[in-house]
């Protein structure tokens, strides 16, 4: 859940929520592992940065690193303005260095 989900924030819950939990399914598949473990939820969502991911794949580019992290930003605002946005940044990160 994104994290103004959690909060119960009904008026900020929009299309970003989506783009929070997309974000988590493209970590969990660059990275082999969740932004957050089971123990650390619902509260990491709220509080906890997750661990860049090129902590996890270290010949993944930063940027693309850094992509991936902003669409699990706790505020729906800095997040991508949409999902297409988020894999055509990520393609081209990841086009320009496999």
């Amino acid at each position: 859940m994104a994290p103004e989900q959690v909060r119960g924030d009904g008026e900020l819950v929009d299309h970003r929520a989506d783009i929070y939990s997309f974000g988590c399914v493209l970590y969990e598949m660059i990275t082999g592992r969740p932004p957050f473990t089971a123990t650390q939820l619902p509260r990491a969502h709220l509080e906890h940065p997750p661990i860049p991911p090129v902590h996890f794949v270290p010949d993944l580019p930063e940027l693309a690193s850094d992509i991936l992290l902003q669409a699990l930003a706790k505020d729906p605002t800095k997040r991508p303005a949409s999902a297409s946005q988020l894999v055509r940044d990520l393609r081209q990160v990841l086009n320009r260095t496999f």
